[in-house]
């Protein structure tokens, strides 16, 4: 019997998907300019026609997916409401949110980290770093390399995830990681 178009449809979404996710992979470890369609297309076992058949070029599959849904899902749920509570409070939940994404798995380990390696990620932190500064709620220093630690031990956290699967049980606490903000005497 005849493949139906939405079963089509599924096959050509999966394939896409998949080179997608082969991406991911490639793009924690490397800078966009650095991979190529070779790359992209061993990693994903497919030909480069395949990916030429959905993508233009490696800055498109990059582009695809760092607006796929599961990345703006990931930024939304981190940067919603920025406005309704105080700085730290709001470093907390992002804190908290991403220990527990990461302990149980709620989103590619990948994924997580194509977030938390984008300037869009270390300037939301800065500036929450500096309003949280202003208030008296956060330590001192320059926000921009508070966020940059901060931004530093995330991606530490999820490449030991990603590479180390032994590793994986050693998650720092969330008081560890809100020190990196706490001033002293604050809470």
């Amino acid at each position: 019997m005849p493949k139906l178009p939405l079963e089509y449809k599924k096959i050509k979404d999966d394939r896409k998907l998949s080179i997608l996710d082969a991406s991911a992979s490639i793009f924690i470890w490397r800078s966009v300019k650095s991979v190529t369609i070779d790359d992209i297309a061993k990693v994903a076992k497919c030909s480069h026609g395949l990916i030429y058949h959905y993508f233009r070029n490696v800055e498109d599959v990059y582009n695809t997916l760092m607006n796929a849904d599961t990345i703006i899902t990931i930024k939304s749920f981190l940067f919603a409401n920025t406005n309704k509570t105080n700085s730290y409070n709001q470093l907390e939940r992002i804190t908290q949110y991403f220990l527990i994404w990461i302990s149980e798995k709620t989103f590619a380990y990948e994924h997580l980290y194509l977030v938390v390696n984008e300037d869009f990620f270390l300037n939301e932190i800065a500036k929450l770093i500096h309003n949280g500064q202003k208030d008296g709620e956060v330590t001192g220093g320059l926000a921009k390399d508070i966020a940059l630690a901060y931004q530093s031990l995330l991606k530490g956290i999820l490449i030991t995830y990603i590479s180390d699967k032994k590793a994986r049980d050693k998650l720092p606490s969330f008081d560890i990681i809100m020190n990196v903000f706490r001033k002293r005497n604050y809470k």
